[in-house]
């Protein structure tokens, strides 16, 4: 380890928000060049995790102060093309806005009666469950349980992502179901990826004990700090090390080490809920590292994907297009 950094001293203004510049380069270099910055990284985030909900609950207050300061400031002639993006980053992110919940009947049994949480995208909202245990839900998933959770089962299904926070209760397994795998857990934290549009489903734990089930049968059974993967395509089952920023996006960040900028791109259309269309096929060769508020505007997270200034963002029709040029696009 380089004895001149304080390694403890990045992750700590990392995890809080606070790494700028140059740092963030040097963060993540140090983590992808040694393991031992990695797993250090690892054993903080984890602890930094546990503490999550109650931090997100308290800074609720304080990201509606920041939508009305966003609002005041957003300048429709400093960017005559993308100020729409200022009001809409600052209306769908950190806050709780347009969740839809709902309670429908599946028969008669008053137990079946179904409680429904719907994300739209652009959004994250986190509720506690009847039996006390938290989930925080990203943009664009569903989560649904029946009305006797916690007193008879306490199984529901999920489909997206979810971050969670489950109570221990030995008598009643606490089951997250999607289309194709389970999650079976006594109490642990733990978040779930279960897109439609990705061609895996991602299990990464952070705290605890899961077991892992697919559809075909097998089963894992994961230790923190690892990962199952399930193969969408071939239904195959695989254990492998969890990354060290899986729970990034409950704080609102998203960091990156030597990722295709159209993966990024993917993942921004869907946190902001806009199309982005790329028009220059030699950005599918770029690749990037680093840390990105999801606090800021897109326009301006766009200009910070792009550190050489080969690129012009245009908006048209409700959609953004990336194309060559020069950055006055804007």
């Amino acid at each position: 380890m380089c004895e001149n950094i304080d390694f403890d001293e990045l992750v700590i203004d990392y995890l809080s928000g606070n790494l700028r510049g140059v740092r963030v380069r040097t963060f993540l270099d140090m983590i992808d060049a040694d393991e031992r910055y990695a797993r250090r990284f690892d054993e903080l985030n984890r602890l930094y995790a546990c503490s999550l909900m109650p931090h997100f609950e308290a800074a609720r207050g304080r990201n509606w102060n920041l939508l009305h300061r966003r609002m005041k400031r957003a300048s429709v002639k400093k960017f005559p093309v993308l100020w729409w993006l200022y009001v809409a980053a600052a209306l769908l992110i950190g806050i709780v806005s347009g969740i839809g919940f709902s309670i429908w009947s599946n028969g008669d049994a008053q137990d079946q009666m179904l409680c429904e949480v719907v994300v739209p995208e652009g959004s994250r909202t986190s509720l506690t469950l009847p039996d006390s245990s938290t989930v925080w839900l990203n943009s664009g998933s569903r989560l649904s349980y029946t009305k006797d959770f916690g007193r008879k089962n306490r199984n529901i299904s999920l489909c997206g992502e979810g971050f969670f926070d489950v109570r221990r209760d030995e008598r009643h397994p606490f089951v997250v179901s999607m289309d194709d795998l389970k999650v079976k857990v006594l109490g642990t934290v733990f978040n779930v990826c279960a897109e439609k549009n990705r061609d895996a489903v991602f299990v990464d734990l952070v705290k605890g004990k899961v077991e892992v089930m697919s559809e075909n049968g097998e089963s894992l059974v994961l230790a923190p700090g690892q990962r199952a993967v399930l193969d969408r395509s071939t239904g195959k089952l695989a254990k492998s090390q969890s990354g060290p920023f899986v729970s990034d996006w409950v704080r609102g960040r998203m960091a990156f080490v030597n990722s295709p900028v159209t993966d990024i791109l993917e993942r921004l259309q869907k946190h902001f809920g806009v199309k982005i269309e790329v028009l220059d096929a030699r950005l599918s060769e770029e690749r990037f590292t680093g840390s990105i508020d999801l606090g800021l505007p897109l326009d301006e997270i766009l200009d910070y994907l792009d550190v050489d200034e080969k690129y012009s963002v245009t908006m048209n029709g409700g959609v953004v297009y990336i194309a060559s040029g020069s950055r006055n696009g804007y």
